[in-house]
C-alpha cells in the first residue's frame, strides 16, 4: 500500500511519524539518488554528513552544465515552478515563461559563475561554454517531437516534489520531477489527465582524457546511450509509482549533437511492469537498509554510525562514488580506519 503525496516540504513534513533511529540520525526521507549509492557512500554523505557539510562536496564542469541545461528547458517551458519561498518552505509558484532565448542566457550567466575544481576542469566548463546551447537545442528538438512543433502545453509542472509512503518500508521516498507537461487532476489526486506524460531529462558530455605533450587535453566526444541506465529507470519509476503508473513517462537523452527518447514503445523498463519492477528494487534497497540501521537504534547517534560503518564495506575503489574532495576522502578513510 503506498500513500502518494505532494509535498509543502519534504524535510519538515511526518516528522512524527518516522522511527526512532530516524530521529537520532536526523535522516527523515530516502530518495531516488541516495538509494542508488553503495552502501558505504550512502553512510557517510547521508547519515555521517550534515545537510550544510554535503552542500560544501565538490562539484564538476558536467554536472554544472547538466544543471545549466535543464534551467534554461524549465524556464522556458514553466508554467507552475516548485521552489523555495520567502518562508524557506518548498511551495508551487505560478512562472511566466519566458523565450528561448532569455532562458539560455540567464542558465549560461549562472553557468559562468561556477569555479572549476582544476585545470582541467577548467578545460571543460570552457569547452562546455560551447556546447550548453547546442545540447539545450537539442532537448527541445526532442520535446517537440513529443509535443508538436510549439512545445506547449497548459500546464508545465517543474521540479515538483514528491513523496510515496510504501508500507513495507518505515520512512518515505521523496523525488522532484523535472517536467510534468498536461494538466494533472488537482494536487493530492493520483490521477492524471488524457495526454499528461512526465519527462526525465539527461544529458551527456564531451569528457577530456589524458594531457598532451602540447599542453591540450584529448577530447572524447559524448555518446548517448544504447539503453537506460538502470539508476535512471529506477528514477523514472518513482515518479510513475506517485501516479500510480497512470502517466507515461520520456526519457530524453541530451548532447551537442543528438538526442534519444526511450518509453515504453523502446524500453521495456520504461513499460508499467518494467517500472513496476525497478520501484520495487529502490524498495528492497531502503528495506535491508532500515533494518541494518534499526538493529542499533536505542544507541547514540555516535554509536549508530560506529555499528554500521563496522558492518559495511565501504567500496573505496568505485569509479566515482568517492570523488568527494580530498579533504572527505580523508575523513572516509579514517572512519573505516583504513588510513
Amino acid at each position: 500500500m503506498k500513500l502518494n503525496k505532494v509535498l509543502a516540504d519534504p524535510l519538515l513534513e511526518k516528522k512524527n511519524l518516522l522511527p526512532k533511529f530516524a530521529h537520532t540520525l536526523k535522516f527523515n526521507h530516502w530518495s531516488p539518488t541516495s538509494l542508488s549509492l553503495g552502501d558505504g557512500p550512502f553512510i557517510f554523505r547521508y547519515l555521517v554528513l550534515t545537510q550544510d557539510e554535503r552542500r560544501l562536496l565538490p562539484s564538476n564542469a558536467q554536472m554544472k552544465a547538466g544543471i545549466a541545461t535543464n534551467n534554461a528547458v524549465q524556464l522556458a517551458l514553466a508554467t507552475e515552478l516548485w521552489k523555495f519561498n520567502s518562508a524557506k518552505k518548498l511551495a508551487p509558484t505560478k512562472h511566466t515563461p519566458i523565450t528561448k532565448d532569455a532562458a539560455l542566457q540567464k542558465a549560461m550567466e549562472e553557468f559562468k559563475e561556477y569555479r572549476p575544481a582544476d585545470d582541467k576542469d577548467s578545460t571543460k566548463a570552457m569547452h562546455y561554454v560551447e556546447t550548453i546551447p547546442s545540447t539545450v537545442k537539442q532537448v527541445f528538438l526532442a520535446l517537440e517531437k513529443l509535443t508538436g512543433v510549439h512545445v506547449s502545453s497548459p500546464v508545465v509542472i517543474c521540479e515538483k516534489h514528491l513523496s510515496v509512503s510504501d508500507n513495507r518500508i518505515l520512512i518515505p521516498l521523496v523525488g522532484r520531477t523535472d517536467l510534468e507537461f498536461h494538466a494533472f487532476l488537482g494536487d493530492k489526486s493520483s490521477s492524471v489527465s488524457p495526454g499528461s506524460f512526465l519527462v526525465e531529462l539527461k544529458t551527456t558530455w564531451d569528457r577530456f582524457g589524458k594531457l598532451k605533450k602540447d599542453g591540450n587535453y584529448t577530447l572524447l566526444r559524448a555518446r548517448l546511450p544504447s539503453s537506460p541506465s538502470e539508476t535512471h529507470l529506477c528514477q523514472c519509476a518513482f515518479y510513475s509509482a506517485f501516479y500510480n503508473y497512470e502517466i507515461p513517462i520520456r526519457l530524453i537523452y541530451a548532447c551537442s549533437d543528438d538526442y534519444e527518447i526511450f518509453d515504453s514503445s523502446n524500453c521495456k523498463g520504461l513499460t508499467k511492469e518494467g517500472l513496476k519492477e525497478h520501484y520495487n528494487k529502490l524498495i528492497a534497497v531502503a528495506r535491508r537498509r532500515e533494518r541494518m540501521i534499526a538493529r542499533y537504534e536505542n544507541m547514540d547517534r555516535e554509536s549508530i554510525i560506529q555499528n554500521i560503518v563496522a558492518d559495511t564495506d565501504p567500496n573505496f575503489s568505485h569509479p566515482y562514488f568517492w570523488n568527494i574532495g580530498s579533504d572527505f576522502q580523508k575523513r572516509a578513510f579514517d572512519l573505516w580506519n583504513l588510513e
